[in-house]
């Protein structure tokens, strides 16, 4: 409905023009741009970084001078087939506006048609020499020579959407990447990033604006720079390395991954404790940033955890370690270093190194260690054994009758219904 009555007032103004009373702000201006700038779900904003905010006071009609009057782009963009830089300020001035607006003629206090006073375009000015507030339009971060979109018979109106029904441009009608890359596709135009965007003198893209850091936001690929990025980019790292160094240096990955804690801004605080099973289930995501030989190896070896670390104790046998403190391992609970305690808290760090096997050599009921029972007290009495068992029963064959023997479970819990 907005939009709706913002082209019917668009389609009144010009007769509106001249016979509407001297306006003290541009409110019914800033009316039409919000009633015609908010983003579909089809067409995203432009970019800010690109195309940083512009303000203008100015009240003016595309739709008046384009549909209405049957206007061509080129008699008020006069210097749009020799402009080469996006730079370049293609508006026009009085110079241009008085080829249909007789200026001069309304400052002398005549009637003219078109209405060519001064409040027509902008609100509030009723003479010359009244200040006017002054347009701001910032540069455009982007490589963009009209004249060769000319040359090529580009219309206007591909780049430029349907402005010819809007009232004033501005950075909504602009082009987004999406819309770029319907024509720079690698065949009828050129789809290099340095096509479009500004590059530093060692070739990379130039991403640091006063207006913001240019970001990926994935219309390419799936490169969206989101707070998750930090996290899965080793993948596209992997398999697209080349689209990486468009942006970045070699230098910028060696600060992050060769930093003295680079596992405190990629991985949780107790990472060190549970990445083993990750690393067992995941293997390949592990190696996108680490290197088996060189760094896994060498960080066991240093903290005694791989067989060959000079940290082990000759006499230590096959499998124990200097890795844990003393008595982690004992056959009785005592002391705070048991490692029942850490089992019980965050059994998943346990499963970094170990396998199930570990566990049953002393808490099956057939271990060959020792034969230590892992429930708690009232186990089998307050009935968790029975729920347990009708729940998973294969979790408790595990220990008790050996493999998928469900028989010897069963004696366990006569009686359990």
């Amino acid at each position: 409905m907005t939009r709706a009555l913002a082209m019917a007032a668009l389609t009144l103004g010009g007769t509106l023009a001249a016979a509407a009373p001297a306006r003290t702000d541009s409110g019914i201006q800033i009316w039409l741009r919000e009633a015609l700038s908010a983003p579909t779900p089809q067409r995203p904003a432009p970019s800010t970084v690109i195309y940083p905010p512009e303000k203008n006071g100015l009240l003016f009609s595309h739709f008046i001078h384009v549909i209405k009057a049957q206007a061509d782009c080129e008699e008020c963009h006069e210097t749009m087939d020799s402009s080469h830089l996006a730079t370049d300020r293609n508006l026009p001035g009085h110079k241009e506006c008085e080829d249909c607006h007789n200026i001069k003629k309304a400052a002398a206090g005549l009637k003219t048609d078109p209405a060519s006073t001064c409040d027509v375009c902008h609100p509030g000015v009723h003479q010359q020499g009244e200040s006017v507030p002054a347009d701001v339009y910032p540069a455009v971060n982007l490589i963009f020579p009209h004249d060769v979109h000319i040359a090529h018979d580009i219309d206007c109106s591909a780049c430029h959407k349907s402005i010819s029904h809007e009232t004033l441009g501005s950075r909504r009608h602009l082009m987004t990447m999406t819309e770029c890359l319907g024509c720079h596709d690698g065949k009828k135009a050129p789809n290099g990033c340095a096509t479009c965007h500004r590059t530093q003198p060692d070739g990379l893209l130039e991403t640091s604006f006063a207006s913001g850091r240019l970001l990926p936001d994935g219309q390419l690929s799936d490169d969206d720079h989101g707070r998750d990025f930090l996290h899965r980019h080793a993948h596209l790292a992997q398999s697209d390395l080349e689209q990486c160094s468009v942006c970045h240096r070699p230098q910028e990955c060696v600060a992050c991954h060769a930093s003295s804690s680079p596992a405190l801004r990629v991985h949780p605080p107790d990472w060190l404790a549970s990445h083993g099973l990750s690393a067992r289930t995941n293997a390949l995501d592990c190696r996108s940033c680490h290197r088996e030989q060189s760094f896994c190896v060498a960080c066991h070896q240093q903290r005694g955890v791989a067989e060959d670390s000079p940290l082990r104790s000759p006499t230590m046998p096959l499998g124990r370690t200097s890795f844990h403190p003393p008595g982690w391992s004992s056959l009785t609970r005592s002391g705070p270093n048991h490692h029942s305690f850490y089992a019980q808290e965050n059994i998943e760090a346990c499963a970094s190194c170990h396998q199930e096997s570990d566990c049953l050599k002393c808490h099956a009921a057939d271990g060959v260690v020792a034969q230590i029972d892992p429930h708690p007290l009232g186990w089998k009495q307050s009935g968790a054994a029975c729920r347990a068992y009708h729940l998973t029963p294969m979790a408790c064959a595990k220990c008790h009758g050996g493999g998928s023997n469900l028989g010897s479970v069963a004696t366990l819990l006569v009686g359990c219904q």
